[in-house]
């Protein structure tokens, strides 16, 4: 700072001297000598002026030297010179003995700054600084010192290194010569452009003194600052600050502001041996590091240091560091510096696969990064060792070193690939990978800008076989002339590639295909290769491409994973081809030919299509695929138009299949492409065709054939018409599809025939609920349906639907969407009369069947559906007039409501079936209405037992796992009313009537078979409560209006599980004689009833009446009291109370023979008056005439038909 101060001292001395000496007429050339001593002098550096030297002292002081140059001695080289140095000194300071220099001007100057081997400077001088004693610094300000179109080369011997800073442009200001400063101006280094502001305090003595600068790149957009103090204007003093450095600039998108590409801040103290970076903090695109520096420039400059972050997006990071424009260097590092860093992130990222424990130790060497050792780990997936040296080569860094590593898990490695490549797998699945076990590996490295090269390459896989010969080889890529040139080798007796298959994808971009951009050679030969489960033998492929040509010499191979083929199959496993291909995109053009397995083909067709086909275990097939380019003229003598023409023919066997495919598209220019697709496949009993048809597994077509054809552009519509054809049934499909090999969409017709029904189940292998269905109704009638359809990858519907099975009839629409997590059903049919009937079979004569019930299918879709029907039968009860609305979600299916006419009346019942993966259940309920007692108690019971109408409601619900489990818990209740009808079988006021005329207790029995086993009793109201608890049904009602009976009481049940009904009723009966009640038992299977009537009481009753009759028609006026308790017998036991079964003797008839067998002296235990089976139905002849002579009119209830 003081040789500064001097060199400013003196042109100020200069300055006054010529102010003293003479006016501006002055010849000051002549005083060249004394000027340059008296320079020299306050400078304490030897100063000449080459050119001419001009002093002006009024108006204002000015002076102007051209051609200086100053030197450390007379007999040293000039470290520096100035073509024209100029100034402008205040007159009115200057009377007053006080200097303001207005201005100074430094133009086309050049400095040299240099430190020798010896550690010499070459401005340094022998003699001291001379500023003049009289001028005092801090009386001197200058105002302005410009500073244009400079040099400065600083150069030091001992490091071998040098700068040069060119165009050197700024300004400076000084309150006085002793500060304070500052400094702003721009320069030119290595042909960037640099700006430096900075600002000094004052300096006095030792005292310490505030620095600030800023140095920053308009072009690189980053920018360091500094903010602190000197300690003193000495090399024996230090800088100790505020240090902060920004890389990029942030801004704002939106709402969000993106950061900075890197910040860093640190204290900064500089010192005459060493700059401190502490506390070192850096924000990389906002991810936090933090450490330390220190660079020791004693000796040889040496940084040392450590950085170390939680996280490091290195997607992000390399797309900032590539959008960013970076100055060019000679050396990955400067010439000299020695030292090293080390770098530890905890996990770092890229696309979303994530890597840990990442370091990194380098060390500069002679301008050079060496890379000790770089370390991480992709969790569960793999890690790897990197080591080796960054260089400078041609201005381009180049890398050379190591790569040793281990895929822990190649299915993990996989999918890692697919997730780092960007690669999607489909909505909604989960990507599977092939491979398995685990790789180590080994390579040298060559990389730079226009090589890349792996050499020396050693592959060991390991897996559940045991580990595996090396495979070797190697890979290189390089930019030659602008084109790239590759070269792949690789030799082994093992490789499994399956990892590589999430990969494929990317590769499907034939778009990308284009062999005019670079030429390479492919070598590979593997005697065991593993790939998507695949395994080939005796891999050898040889491939080259050269001027746009990729020349396939020889790829071949054979299967080793083909199965074993069945008797009279082809067991060939060739996998073969050979060609030249000139281009893939736009146009195909080139000319392959070769044969594959059938299992490969069928792979390689899955993975074209996007889908899944059928599996394929044997076969061979020849192919051919031709591609041609033509250029026709026009007639009009216009440009030729080029046409372009695609061939494929394949042949061969698929698992016994014969299989013909011939493809051919045509293109001309400003043309669609037109496509002729045909595809036949003859199965005479095979396994392929029921594949294609994703038929269950087992399932083999007898005499099969599917002919397909498709005729159109394939990227947009093509005709297709499609027709398999098996024995005695035939499937046909035409209409249109959209996007045929992309995202097919079909819209057209089909029709279906069959022989029978059972024949198409057999032949396309339909099982399931709804297949029993039409089976059940469709017997062995023909098949017949056609209707309009439409398909996509995610959606199948069909409408205008019309199908027939034999007396099956259905017709309307359905539809199935698979783009939820569950399918989603939908649809609306109208159905012809059907029977239920199959879904309650059972066997060995069980009520209910005991099999397991599995209805966890309702929790596998859900839906909407409207169905209607002419009649539907089930359990024996017959509904007419269907029509259900029903829903299926969460794995229960509501019927609400379900609408039905039943013997003549109304019918509505909701109904719940629960699945899905809990207990199946049911819940019911059920509202009848107006329905005619004769149709409904036929139906439910086998013979009509009643006529009238019925209306009653009843709610059930239940759970089990079997229909047997189902009903036994069932619970719930209803009500049941009877009206204005009559009971089929007996007549109870010809009962009463009859009795009151009998004479002769012989006629009794003669009168109950006439009146209580024949004929109809009329009722005008039967009412009561239903109730159902575990599988029992309940009735309890009372009715005063039953023709015949002063008060009626029916109790009963119904044991659903046994299907056995007990129902008795008591009458007690009108007339003006009071008789016991009469009890009437219906019981026994519910489709053979038996019915039982108690009239043993009130025959004694009558018995005794007559007797006593006779005592008084015979004079008898005073009965002994013992022939009164004789004739006056207790209560007769009622043979109802003898159990159901036991009613009737074997092959007897319980009547009693005799009015004393009837009336007795009551210690005989009496039988049953008499049983009789009303269900089935029977019919049996009444007697020609009552024995009493009595009219037995017989009721018939009138009643208006609806």
């Amino acid at each position: 700072m003081n040789s500064v101060l001097s060199y400013i001292a003196g042109l100020l001395v200069l300055l006054l001297f010529g102010a003293l000496i003479g006016p501006s007429v002055v010849d000051w050339n002549s005083f060249r000598s004394g000027i340059e001593g008296q320079i020299s002098e306050a400078t304490g550096r030897h100063v000449t002026i080459a050119g001419d030297i001009n002093f002006v002292i009024l108006p204002t002081p000015r002076f102007r030297l051209d051609a200086i140059e100053v030197r450390p001695d007379a007999d040293a080289a000039a470290f520096a010179r100035a073509d024209m140095l100029e100034g402008e000194i205040a007159l009115t300071p200057l009377l007053r003995g006080e200097i303001e220099v207005t201005r100074i001007r430094a133009r086309d100057f050049e400095v040299h700054l240099k430190r020798d081997a010896l550690g010499h400077m070459n401005w340094a001088s022998d003699q001291p600084d001379a500023v003049i004693g009289a001028l005092d610094p801090a009386d001197v300000r200058l105002d302005l010192v410009t500073f244009e179109n400079g040099r400065l080369r600083v150069e030091d011997e001992p490091s071998g290194r040098s700068f040069e800073f060119a165009d050197i442009n700024g300004e400076l200001k000084a309150g006085s010569l002793v500060g304070p400063y500052r400094f702003d101006g721009a320069f030119v280094l290595d042909e960037e452009l640099y700006q430096l502001s900075t600002s000094i305090g004052a300096i006095s003595g030792d005292r310490a003194f505030p620095v600030n600068f800023e140095f920053s790149s308009p072009r690189f957009k980053w920018k360091t600052s500094f903010s602190g103090i000197a300690t003193e204007a000495s090399l024996a003093g230090r800088l100790d600050g505020a240090l902060q450095m920004q890389v990029g600039e942030a801004r704002k998108v939106g709402e969000l502001v993106e950061p900075a590409f890197m910040t860093a801040k640190a204290g900064f103290v500089l010192s005459r041996r060493q700059a401190t970076f502490r506390d070192l903090e850096v924000m990389a695109l906002g991810s936090p590091f933090k450490g330390q520096a220190v660079l020791a420039y004693d000796a040889a400059p040496v940084l040392t240091g450590r950085l170390g972050g939680a996280n490091l997006p290195l997607e992000t990071f390399a797309q900032a560091y590539r959008a960013l424009d970076w100055p060019r260097v000679s050396s990955v590092v400067p010439n000299g510096l020695a030292g090293g860093f080390n770098l530890a992130v905890a996990e770092t990222s890229y696309n979303g696969v994530r890597a840990r424990d990442v370091s990194m130790d380098v060390a500069f060497e002679d301008g050079a990064l060496n890379v000790k050792a770089l370390r991480g780990e992709v969790p569960n997936v793999a890690n790897a060792y990197l080591r080796g040296v960054v260089r400078m080569d041609n201005r381009s860094p180049r890398f050379d070193g190591t790569l040793t590593g281990r895929v822990l898990n190649l299915a993990h490695f996989d999918k890692w690939l697919l997730d780092v490549s960007g690669g999607e797998v489909s909505e909604g699945t989960r990507y599977a990978s092939q491979a398995s076990g685990r790789l180590d590996f080994e390579t040298s490295l060559a990389l730079k800008r226009s090589l890349y090269q792996a050499y020396g390459f050693s592959a060991i896989f390991e897996d559940e076989t045991g580990t595996h010969a090396p495979l070797t080889g190697g890979f290189s890529w390089a930019s030659q002339n602008g084109k790239p040139a590759f070269g792949l080798e690789m030799r082994g007796a093992y490789a499994d590639l399956s990892f590589l298959a999430g990969l494929e994808a990317r590769a499907k971009d034939v778009s990308a295909w284009d062999f005019s951009t670079l030429d390479g050679n492919f070598v590979l030969l593997v005697d065991d290769l593993k790939y998507r489960g695949l395994r080939y033998g005796d891999v050898n492929v040889s491939a080259n491409v050269k001027d746009g040509v990729l020349s396939i010499v020889q790829a071949a191979a054979h299967d080793a994973s083909a199965g074993t083929a069945a008797e009279g199959q082809s067991a060939d496993t060739r996998v073969s081809v050979s060609g030249v291909l000139t281009s893939l995109s736009p146009q195909f053009v080139g000319d392959l030919s070769g044969v594959l397995n059938a299992p490969l083909a069928m792979t390689l067709a899955e993975d074209y299509l996007g889908r899944s086909l059928a599996s394929a275990e044997a076969g061979m097939l020849t192919f051919r695929l031709q591609g041609s380019r033509e250029q026709e003229g026009q007639e009009n003598g216009s440009s030729p138009e080029d046409e372009d023409e695609i061939r494929l023919d394949v042949e061969g066997k698929v698992d016994g299949a014969d299989v013909t495919l011939r493809a051919r598209e045509r293109r001309a220019d400003g043309t669609a492409p037109r496509m002729e697709f045909s595809l036949k496949i003859g199965d005479p009993g095979s396994s392929l065709l029921p594949g294609l048809l994703h038929l269950p597994a087992g399932a083999v077509v007898e005499d099969g054939e599917l002919l397909l054809t498709m005729v159109g552009d394939r990227t947009r519509t093509m005709e297709t018409a499609l027709l398999y054809r098996v024995a005695g049934a035939a499937l046909s499909l035409k209409g249109d599809v959209a996007n045929p090999f992309d995202a097919a969409h079909f819209v057209g017709r089909f029709e279906a025939k069959a022989d029978t029904y059972a024949r198409l189940a057999h032949q396309f292998s339909l099982t399931g609920r709804l297949s029993d269905l039409v089976a059940a109704n469709g017997r062995d009638g023909a098949v017949l349906a056609t209707g309009d359809v439409e398909w996509q990858a995610s959606q199948l519907a069909v409408r205008q639907v019309e199908a027939v099975a034999g007396s099956f009839r259905v017709s309307g629409a359905a539809q199935v969407d698979w783009r939820e997590a569950r399918p989603v059903l939908g649809a609306t049919l109208d159905l012809g009369r059907v029977s239920l009937a199959h879904l309650f079979d059972v066997e060995n004569g069980a009520s209910w069947s005991a099999y397991p019930l599995d209805w966890a299918f309702l929790g596998d879709a859900s839906g909407e559906f409207r169905l209607t029907a002419s009649g539907v039968d089930v359990a024996g009860l017959a509904l007419d007039d269907v029509a259900a609305t029903a829903s299926l979600e969460d794995g229960v299916l509501s019927f609400s409501p379900i609408t039905a006419s039943f013997g003549d009346g109304r019918m509505t019942m909701g109904l719940k079936l629960e699945g899905g993966a809990g207990v199946p259940g049911v819940g019911v309920t059920l509202a009848l209405e107006d329905a005619e007692l004769d149709a409904a108690t036929k139906m439910v019971f086998g013979a009509p037992l009643a006529a009238g109408t019925v209306t009653g409601n009843l709610q059930l619900e239940g759970r089990g796992r079997s229909q047997l489990g189902l009903v036994s818990t069932l619970s719930g209740r209803g009500h049941l009313t009877l009206r204005s009808g009559s009971f089929a079988g007996f007549d109870l006021l010809a009962f009463r009537q009859g009795v009151e005329g009998l004479q002769d207790i012989e006629q009794f029995t003669a009168l109950a078979d006439l009146t209580l086993r024949n004929g109809a009793n009329g009722f005008d109201l039967v009412d009561g409560a239903l109730g159902v608890d575990e599988g029992v049904l309940t009735f309890t009602g009372e009715s005063g209006e039953v023709a015949g009976a002063q008060s009626t009481k029916i109790s009963g049940f119904a044991d659903l599980v046994r299907r056995e009904l007990d129902v008795e009723t008591v009458f007690s009966l009108v007339g003006q004689k009071p008789l016991p009640p009469l009890t009437m038992v219906l019981g026994g299977p519910v489709r053979a009833l038996s019915r039982r009537m108690d009239s043993l009481s009130i025959q004694a009753a009558i018995a005794q009446r007559l007797l006593i009759k006779e005592l008084e028609a015979s004079g008898v006026k005073d009965v002994p009291e013992e022939l009164l308790d004789l004739i006056v017998s207790p209560d007769v036991p009622s043979a109802l109370d003898v159990p159901l079964d036991d009613a009737l003797p074997e092959g007897g008839d319980a009547r009693p023979s005799s009015a004393s067998e009837a009336v007795g002296a009551g210690k005989k235990e009496t039988e049953d008056s008499g049983a009789e089976q009303v269900v089935p139905e029977t019919t049996s002849d009444a007697p020609a005439a009552s024995v009493l002579d009595v009219p037995l009119p017989m009721v018939k209830p009138s009643r208006s038909r609806r």
